[in-house]
């Protein structure tokens, strides 16, 4: 091996080894965030959906003492969680009743002054939260809790917001859009946590939801983007149903991944009554020719 040939591949596994350790770091951050999960039981098994929502103690003078920041959708009785920065929460719930994702003046409910205090540090773990869903009681939720207020307008308040809240559910826009950009997945890759807090994760549309529509999910595959999906998308049957596009950063952990794309689409499931759901994952980056096959064989929903 030459000289020159010898240097270069020492470049270029000390190339890698800065690129993985980007990657560690990138992993840290998530890590460094607190884990508050726990389950729900209702006193009436007929009960739900439910609303869960991650609480903290409100600065605004007038306000009410506690504001919600982040919230885990239930069809019934089950186990919830948030990825939160450190701090100081509680947990609060209500029960759905005319599934308007709002809370209304006489649903059921948990108030935050009735659950126990979390003080959750770095990196904290809090895994076993019980609430329990009353059918009725006196009071009104939003006596105590602000749930106006659940979507971060610019970056400083999203770095200091849950993850769950930094994600998209329904956004409409176009597979031209630049954050489907090869560059921005690549960073999903190698700056996950960067990808989270940019607010790129989450399903998007391409149009206003048609509820006589059965939507199509495209997930892609690593370093993919939905703009992989551009061939299949474009030879949908748009009489029949509508293409919702998945966008995550493909450096993060799969489970957390799973755990994302489950609680996303039960909100847009809750949302909109969705009762069937179509999918369309993405192994690896297929190549057009291969998404052509799929389309001609029939296998992309036409």
């Amino acid at each position: 091996m030459t000289g020159r040939a010898a240097l270069s591949l020492l470049l270029a596994f000390a190339a890698s080894g800065c690129v993985f350790h980007e990657v560690r770091e990138q992993q840290q951050d998530i890590d460094a965030y607190c884990l508050v999960s726990g389950t729900l039981a209702a006193a009436n098994e007929l009960q739900g959906p439910f609303v869960v929502t991650l609480a903290r103690a409100s600065t605004a003078a007038g306000s009410p003492a506690w504001q919600g920041i982040d919230h885990f959708v239930l069809e019934g009785a089950g186990r919830w969680g948030f990825v939160a920065p450190a701090g100081a929460y509680r947990i609060a719930a209500f029960e759905d009743v005319n599934r308007d994702f709002r809370y209304q003046e006489g649903e059921p409910f948990v108030a935050p002054e009735s659950s126990a205090a979390v003080t959750c540090p770095v990196g904290g773990r809090f895994m076993d939260l019980a609430v329990r869903m009353p059918e009725r009681q006196a009071g009104r939720l939003d006596a105590s809790l602000d749930l106006s207020t659940l979507t971060p307008r610019d970056s400083v308040s999203q770095v200091n917001a849950t993850l769950g809240q930094l994600t998209e559910a329904g956004r409409i826009t176009t597979l031209a859009d630049p954050r489907f950009s090869d560059d921005v997945a690549r960073s999903g890759q190698w700056r996950p946590f960067d990808f989270l807090m940019e607010g790129y994760a989450g399903i998007y549309f391409l149009g206003p939801h048609d509820p006589r529509k059965t939507p199509v999910l495209f997930v892609h595959g690593i370093n993919g983007t939905p703009a992989s999906f551009s061939y299949l998308i474009d030879h949908l049957d748009r009489s029949r149903f509508e293409p919702w596009i998945y966008y995550y950063p493909s450096g993060a952990h799969l489970a957390a991944l799973a755990g994302h794309l489950d609680q996303t689409v039960a909100k847009l499931q809750h949302r909109y009554n969705v009762k069937r759901l179509a999918l369309v994952a993405q192994h690896g980056r297929p190549r057009g020719a291969r998404l052509r096959a799929a389309a001609r064989s029939g296998r992309a929903c036409r």
